[in-house]
């Protein structure tokens, strides 16, 4: 009877749904996987938009360069932020920036002030707020899962973000033509808005060893000295 109820909860243990039965992880992904849909969603009407306005492939592409970018620029010093600041205070600030980002989009819609500029521009803020919330949230994962139910959180992190990639485009060319591309930009900014309060409401940062302030150019000669060093090893 010992030896089944071991087995019992070692299967338990390695269950991918482990981690559902953390309740702050379970609302944190459900407002991260609705915020990712209309994300998508928001892609989707801001590609349509861009074509109504001007068919050029040259700006067309731009869009994705524009998503693109910051992540190459900012991914770095976000995870050199993550670490030395409140993640709570500095996830919370990220989607309000990204609400601001998909609100000035749909309000520039509503008031047909839209451009090709408005909407690469917002498209660059919004790569902005994804590039520092990207590592903010990985180091989060381990702070709100429990030891054992790391592995599924993650997993299920993974499953959220495939999902809301199919999802999102799917239920933006449903509700395009219905409801508008100003409305889906802002049911995002709105989606963003419910994440910024889900997390202020439900995630509590841990206190972490105060960190030894280093100049980012410092870490990065730092860096650059060590590589130097390893090569003339070779």
């Amino acid at each position: 009877m010992k030896l089944h109820d071991v087995a019992v909860e070692q299967q338990e243990n390695t269950s991918v749904w482990l981690a559902f039965k953390n309740q702050v992880f379970i609302r944190l992904s459900i407002a991260s996987l609705v915020s990712g849909c209309f994300v998508s969603a928001h892609d989707t009407a801001a590609t349509w938009l861009m074509n109504s306005l001007s068919a050029s492939p040259f700006l067309l592409s731009l869009i994705a360069t524009s998503a693109s970018l910051p992540f190459f620029l900012f991914t770095l010093p976000a995870g050199a932020i993550s670490d030395l600041t409140n993640r709570r205070n500095l996830f919370v600030g990220i989607y309000l920036w990204l609400a601001a980002a998909a609100g000035l989009l749909a309000v520039c819609s509503w008031l047909n002030l839209v451009h090709p500029s408005v909407i690469l521009a917002t498209v660059l803020l919004l790569g902005i707020g994804f590039a520092f919330s990207a590592p903010v949230w990985a180091s989060i994962v381990p702070e709100i899962a429990r030891k054992e139910e790391l592995a599924s959180a993650i997993t299920l992190g993974g499953v959220q973000m495939n999902l809301a990639g199919i999802v999102g485009p799917a239920l933006g060319g449903f509700l395009l033509p219905i409801v508008g591309p100003a409305m889906l930009f802002s049911l995002n900014a709105l989606a963003f808005l419910s994440v910024a309060l889900m997390i202020e409401r439900y995630y509590r940062d841990r206190r972490r060893p105060t960190a030894h302030l280093e100049n980012f150019l410092e870490s990065f000669a730092s860096a650059a000295r060590y590589v130097r060093y390893r090569l003339r090893l070779t």
